[in-house]
């Protein structure tokens, strides 16, 4: 077991997590290896040491400029703290680093949609989607966000696409099924929302949701019949 290291933290001694002192063993053995920068920012965040993370990434992109990953972290801790400004340069600086960045186009569009800018968001989810097809988070938020613009028929071949790879996603089930209600195609929409409430039971799902699927399956049964 890894000895345990005391700081003196809030006027109080406390240890610290071994996590926590491998990776600054590792930063110092590895002075000059970005990707042990990276790791041990992750692992600082992790444990709630923020602004040790930032300053341990803000390192990483330092050591190699054409490193994209420490960019996306940092843009993503800005994004959890609501600097959206920040974080769009962030990620726009991974972008321009590594085009090819799936996780980075996808928060581009995440911190564009929360900015109002949900027509700007679309392309980056598109591009994300071809990166890597199988980013679900990235096709599902494209999926939502051609059902906002109107472009229901569209959302509906990514959602199935989604369900395709992962047929047992609960999100991409109850998304679904309200898509199709849309479209009036009820006994699908019965189908999806009904294997939504299945498989929510193996995930930690909001139980609003739940709810809202279960009043609208009961609806669907009504009409149906």
């Amino acid at each position: 077991m890894a000895a345990a290291v005391w700081l003196l933290t809030a006027g109080r001694l406390c240890a610290e997590e071994p996590e926590v002192t491998r990776a600054r063993e590792l930063m110092q053995r590895n002075p000059a290896v970005a990707k042990v920068y990276y790791d041990a920012g992750n692992v600082f965040y992790k444990h709630g040491l923020r602004e040790e993370a930032l300053q341990t990434w803000q390192r990483a992109g330092g050591l190699k400029l054409t490193y994209a990953e420490p960019h996306t972290a940092i843009g993503l801790a800005y994004f959890d703290r609501g600097e959206n400004e920040k974080a769009l340069d962030k990620f726009k600086q991974a972008v321009l680093i590594d085009s090819y960045n799936a996780d980075a186009r996808y928060y581009l569009g995440m911190v564009l949609e929360d900015d109002g800018r949900l027509e700007d968001a679309i392309p980056e989810w598109e591009k994300a989607v071809r990166i890597d097809p199988y980013h679900t988070e990235a096709r599902l938020s494209l999926a939502d966000a051609y059902v906002n613009t109107g472009q229901v028929d569209d959302a509906l071949k990514e959602y199935q696409t989604v369900i395709r790879q992962k047929p047992a996603s609960p999100e991409a089930y109850y998304h679904y099924g309200q898509a199709l209600y849309v479209k009036k195609r009820y006994d699908e929409a019965l189908k999806a929302l009904e294997n939504f409430v299945r498989y929510s039971s193996f995930e930690n799902q909001d139980v609003d949701d739940v709810n809202a699927a279960k009043h609208l399956i009961k609806k669907l049964e009504e009409r149906i019949s």
